[in-house]
């Protein structure tokens, strides 16, 4: 229990809150149409995905997501003592290199159907920024 109550939580809904916003974007109007066609999903597909609902649901389990991320995340920080900017940047960079990189280039790259440089790069670069962005929210917090 003392885990959770170490946690600055205001920041944890603060960098969730921030992730999902960066993943509307990132996953929209920035590479949506190109992460689509290169995840193999079809326009026919995503309009029917759109008129059957059930997209709350899914944004619900991506925020919970995100938020055991986040909270995983400022834990580590929080007891690694990362207080600057700049450190933090460095942690986000080197725990994307070492654990969502690798996870990613590892599913799509080694197992994927569609073994696309590009998607790889648009589905781990998301997380770069995710993790950069909350590093950044939890040492200003």
């Amino acid at each position: 229990m003392m885990i959770l109550t170490s946690i600055n939580w205001v920041a944890v809904l603060v960098a969730s809150v921030a992730s999902m916003v960066l993943g509307f974007v990132w996953f929209g109007p920035l590479f949506g149409k190109q992460w689509a066609l290169l995840a193999g999903y079809t326009e026919a597909e995503i309009e029917e995905g759109k008129k059957k609902g059930g997209m709350g649901a899914t944004y619900f389990m991506n925020f919970v997501s995100a938020l055991i991320t986040m909270a995983a995340l400022q834990f580590l920080f929080q007891k690694l003592g990362v207080e600057s900017a700049s450190l933090a940047i460095k942690y986000a960079f080197g725990l994307w290199l070492g654990f969502f990189a690798t996870a990613k280039y590892g599913g799509i790259m080694l197992w994927g159907k569609n073994k696309s440089w590009t998607l790889f790069w648009i589905e781990s670069g998301y997380q770069l920024v995710q993790l950069v962005v909350a590093a950044l929210i939890f040492v200003s917090l």
